[in-house]
């Protein structure tokens, strides 16, 4: 069967690309993992730690250029770089430099992936900052990597005993610590929990099956807390969640509900989210906390919002309990709960949604030549992290669409479809994060980045295309960009003086 996919304003065709799942790492004398022929640290500086990417050289400014529309339009019209090997993915240095606005707010790691894979992420993306460095975890229908990224902008893929799948893709956090957690598919086929020692060595502890008959072996989000303990939202039928966590090794389950995602909040209380009808028969998100409800806040489906990460050692107590991220197809809001009444809502300005301007379902005016130019949102492409001092770090791509095609009619499964095939397109991206301080003031940007395109989001939106996610004072951003082919570009921040 044809699948269509939505990419921007065109309609895509795609297919899956069956690679090997081999990585491209080996042991370690500590046990951990190094990439053959990986990177050191530069002479003067640090080196990296045992079996990962090297530390800090001597070189104290960044030669690359700023990236630019024009910079990134010129790179995609030149040579194509070389594929990565089958079943490998590389870590190399951006081409061009981030840079983060906010006072004292400096890059730590600007880095992009590319992977043989051609669907990489395609059914999971989790970047996280952890005290070893970034790591990034990528889940398509056949691979699944793991990749850690150092301050030198390169990194390893790294060889793990746990993977992800379609509907349990591979989940990352960190604890207080900087230890870093990990829910996927055990070598048994079942979910499992791993904390990792050496790099890329995790002790794994398989989930047992929840007293009302089990899981699916799916997963909707996992965290971890104050505590260091695991909690996970883990499926147990068609869209029905049982909200896991283990303490002192043991895991505990509550009974099947509706909840699509929860967080801790800086107690190290759980909280879960839901859409549900209001009084009205309208939709809205309700969340819950024990014997707390939160009137409900705008959302139609689980796509519509996003929430805040658990803090892994929140600077107060005081702090909200959680952010929300949602979009109404006008705009992204970010807001925070108040303790007596609604809550704090505050508009994100210039992201309206893209509409599909030279393509569509039937045949009606499909013919010649189509020139579609706007700006905006394509999909759910946002995602929401929280750094220790209780601030939101909202990160959204945005598209300028700038193409020209020709129409034509297809046919699929008895039905006619108006596709577009493209004579030009100087299309860009561009990355925006944010962040929003606890005491619901507007959120500021921290940075713009103009980027290749997004890589397209189905009509299902169910391509992750970016996640952000923060431990302590830093700030990591993965995106999932074209030019030749997918890859991924992730960048960590460190925020310690914009408190």
């Amino acid at each position: 069967m044809l699948r269509l996919a939505h990419n921007g304003a065109w309609l895509v065709f795609l297919s899956a690309v069956g690679c090997g799942s081999g990585l491209t790492a080996s042991p370690d004398g500590g046990g951990g993992t190094r990439a053959t022929g990986g990177a050191s640290g530069a002479a003067g500086g640090a080196g990296g730690v045992a079996g990962g990417p090297g530390g800090a050289g001597g070189v104290a400014t960044d030669s690359r250029p700023a990236c630019t529309a024009a910079f990134v339009q010129a790179a995609a019209a030149g040579a194509v770089p070389a594929a990565p090997a089958p079943g490998t993915c590389v870590v190399e240095p951006a081409t061009c430099r981030a840079a983060c606005s906010l006072p004292g707010c400096t890059v730590a790691s600007d880095a992009v992936i590319r992977c043989a894979d051609l669907d990489i992420a395609r059914r999971g993306l989790r970047v996280t900052p952890a005290g070893s460095g970034t790591y990034v975890a990528a889940t398509s229908d056949t691979e699944t990597h793991l990749l850690l990224i150092g301050v030198t902008n390169t990194g390893i893929d790294l060889r793990t005993s746990l993977s992800g799948q379609f509907g349990a893709p591979l989940m990352l956090a960190v604890d207080a610590t900087g230890d870093l957690h990990a829910l996927g598919i055990g070598p048994g086929g079942t979910l499992a929990h791993g904390v990792q020692g050496a790099i890329g060595i995790f002790s794994t502890v398989s989930i047992p099956l929840s007293p009302d008959a089990g899981y699916n072996a799916s997963a909707a989000a996992f965290e971890v807390g104050p505590s260091g303990e695991p909690h996970a939202l883990l499926g147990t039928g068609p869209n029905v969640w049982s909200l896991a966590r283990a303490f002192g090794g043991t895991w505990t389950f509550d009974p099947p509900g509706l909840a699509s995602n929860f967080t801790l909040d800086p107690s190290d209380t759980e909280i879960t989210f839901e859409v549900a009808a209001a009084g009205s028969g309208a939709l809205s998100l309700v969340a819950r906390r024990g014997g707390t409800t939160w009137p409900g806040y705008m959302a139609e489906n689980s796509a519509d919002f996003r929430i805040t990460q658990a803090m892994a050692a929140p600077a107060a107590a005081t702090l909200p309990p959680f952010g929300v991220a949602s979009y109404d197809g006008n705009a992204l809001h970010l807001a925070w709960p108040t303790a007596t009444g609604p809550y704090t809502d505050l508009v994100i300005p210039n992201t309206p949604a893209t509409a599909a301007a030279c393509v569509g379902q039937g045949s009606a005016g499909c013919s010649g030549t189509c020139v579609d130019q706007q700006y905006g949102l394509e999909g759910h492409p946002f995602s929401l992290g929280r750094t220790d001092d209780g601030a939101a770090w909202l990160g959204y791509l945005s598209a300028h669409v700038d193409r020209t095609c020709t129409r034509s009619i297809l046919t699929s499964d008895s039905q006619q479809f108006c596709t577009c095939s493209a004579t030009s397109d100087q299309s860009t991206g561009e990355l925006h994060l944010l962040r929003g301080a606890p005491d619901g003031t507007q959120p500021v940007e921290a940075l713009v980045l103009p980027l290749e395109p997004p890589f397209a989001s189905d009509l299902a939106d169910d391509l992750p295309l970016i996640s952000v996610r923060a431990f302590g004072t830093r700030v990591a951003v993965a995106v999932r960009v074209h030019d030749s082919a997918p890859k991924l570009r992730v960048i960590t921040l460190e925020t310690d003086a914009t408190k």
